[in-house]
């Protein structure tokens, strides 16, 4: 089967930390053989400039997630705090401004960009009031508060949105990577034998194994997400059983590795909230 096989979210079915590992034992394979024959010898220029892609980006992006995170979490405790200085003005605020609206700020369930859009409305009725003697103590506090919210949400956004091209372009790099895997597997398997263990480092365990009709023998919802943590029960091909034969899984074949505290679509939708 020469075709990825895809689930219904556009991703591999290999879990990327895994094609991370096939990649990098793929490539240390190719440089082993290429002298034995040109078959193996011609993924030089094919398999190993997308591995070499899909390691480096991959890298990059694990690096990114851990700043990322972080200027989320500084993006959530400015808005708190911003809502906090406009929450201790309120009683002022009420009594003087009839009708001012300052139920975005009740709670802490309020995403930072309503935060930030309410407070300028705050801020905008106290300079129209131009009666209050207490408005340069409360345009200090609350201005400086809202600075500092709206500069780390953006910050907090920028990387969000690099992040999720670079996911874009990771899970392209994954399906040009597997199809290459599987390429070389079967090159592998017809020029050293079915039994060579370099062929088994390219190999599923027989529960990542893909089904008759070629969907995946795992869940799709196992594939959620799109960093995976590291699951040494799921290492692939490291078996000494020499009897495998043809009818192993291809590296196509899905592996049950579940989705991480990363996973895209709950983390991003959470991070969108904020």
């Amino acid at each position: 089967m020469n075709q990825i096989i895809e689930n219904g979210n556009n991703r591999p079915h290999v879990p990327l930390t895994l094609l991370r590992r096939f990649a990098s034992r793929a490539m240390e394979i190719v440089d082993r053989h290429a002298g034995k024959h040109g078959a193996i010898a011609a993924y030089k220029a094919s398999l190993v400039p997308i591995a070499e892609a899909f390691n480096q980006l991959y890298d990059v992006t694990q690096l990114g997630d851990t700043e990322r995170r972080r200027e989320v979490a500084e993006a959530v405790e400015a808005a708190e705090t911003l809502r906090r200085q406009v929450v201790a003005w309120g009683a002022r605020l009420q009594r003087d401004i009839p009708g001012i609206d300052l139920s975005t700020f009740h709670g802490s369930s309020s995403p930072a960009d309503d935060i930030i859009e309410a407070a300028n409305g705050v801020l905008e009725k106290a300079r129209a009031h131009g009666n209050l003697a207490y408005l340069d103590a409360l345009l200090g506090d609350i201005e400086t508060a809202l600075a500092s919210a709206s500069k780390e949400r953006e910050e907090a956004q920028s990387l969000l949105a690099t992040r999720q091209e670079n996911a874009a372009e990771l899970r392209r790099l994954a399906h040009e990577l597997q199809a290459e895997l599987v390429a070389l597997r079967r090159t592998l398997r017809a020029v050293l034998g079915a039994s060579h263990r370099d062929v088994h480092k390219l190999r599923q365990t027989a529960r990542g194994k893909a089904n008759e009709d070629g969907s995946s023998a795992a869940a799709d919802g196992d594939f959620d997400g799109l960093y995976d943590e590291d699951d040494d029960d799921d290492e692939l091909g490291d078996d000494d059983d020499e009897s495998a034969d043809d009818s192993d899984a291809d590296t196509t074949s899905a592996s049950p590795e579940a989705s991480p505290e990363t996973s895209t679509t709950r983390d991003d939708a959470k991070e969108s909230a904020n």
